[in-house]
């Protein structure tokens, strides 16, 4: 890689002496794959990528499991973060400070990289100072015994008729960690919930705000994201929410490449399934479905037609 002032210099040799001149240039180059280079974040833009293997070694020694095993021990000692680098890889939940010893002085660009172009990284309150989740180091569960208790109405994203690719729900959860620590809560009155998350690498329990549980839970088999709403009054709500994310995916990372229908459950834990498809459908649908008057600005459950049609 190269800093961007050292491409400055490069480029002003070649005759190229205006910054607009020099951005159209990387800009072509990276549309041609020539070099990586990305200008959305200051951090972003002061590095100028020219071998892509670096840049994977570099962000696979945090997102797989395995490179644990490369760092050295006393030299995390003598430093004081030998409990963060047991704390990444042990709770998925990396310190600032464990970041910066990686990457060095380049975390802040593979932060920005990782947060705004694949979303495998949220950054979280779960102590004092900067803690960003990566759910790539999250643990398995079994799904079916953590929903099998759990009482409420759900939702089903089913993209069976597509397909339900790899990281969706790692980046499903990222994104909804994020709404929750960032204050975006649904309802403008609540007050900041105070409730840690529980999450796997196939399953979250996350309070969007007091009250408003959800859980989650990917089934890759049925090619299944399954969302259960503690509280019915909140299910319009959390539906629009974790809809809104979904589409964020399918825009930013998947190149609008994702297709799925929606089935909402049409009593509390009948475990019958309407899907979304047109107002005559919506009107069958349990009342805890249709948004009361206070929220509809979140979401007009007449108007929410399955995502297959659009």
């Amino acid at each position: 890689y190269l800093k961007i002032l050292e491409v400055k210099e490069l480029a002003r040799h070649v005759g190229i002496t205006s910054a607009h001149e020099l951005e159209e240039a990387l800009e072509l180059f990276n549309t041609r794959g020539i070099l990586f280079y990305l200008t959305s974040t200051e951090a972003l833009k002061s590095i100028v990528v020219l071998q892509p293997q670096w840049l994977v070694d570099s962000l696979f020694l945090i997102l797989r499991k395995e490179s644990s095993y490369r760092f050295k021990s006393k030299e995390l000692k003598r430093l004081g973060l030998e409990d963060d680098l047991m704390y990444t890889y042990k709770n998925a939940v990396a310190s600032r400070d464990f970041l910066d010893y990686v990457w060095e002085e380049k975390a802040q660009f593979f932060i920005d990289l990782i947060m705004s172009t694949i979303m495998l990284f949220s950054e979280c309150n779960f102590g004092e100072g900067k803690f960003y989740l990566i759910p790539s180091l999250l643990q398995n569960t079994d799904t079916d015994s953590r929903n099998q208790q759990k009482k409420g109405v759900r939702c089903i994203f089913d993209f069976s008729l597509s397909f339900l690719a790899p990281g969706i729900f790692q980046r499903l959860l990222c994104l909804l960690i994020a709404h929750k620590f960032s204050g975006g809560y649904l309802s403008q009155e609540s007050e900041i919930s105070t409730v840690a998350p529980w999450l796997f690498f196939n399953f979250g329990t996350i309070e969007l705000e007091p009250g408003g549980t959800i859980h989650l839970s990917e089934n890759t088999t049925s090619q299944t994201l399954t969302v259960l709403i503690e509280d019915p009054k909140f299910a319009p709500k959390c539906l629009a929410i974790v809809r809104s994310k979904l589409e964020r995916i399918n825009q930013d990372v998947m190149h609008q490449g994702l297709r799925w229908d929606v089935l909402l459950e049409t009593s509390e834990n009948s475990n019958t399934f309407m899907k979304l498809a047109n107002p005559q459908t919506c009107k069958k649908l349990h009342r805890s479905w249709h948004a009361t008057k206070k929220y509809r600005n979140f979401v007009d459950i007449e108007n929410f037609v399955d995502h297959s049609t659009l």
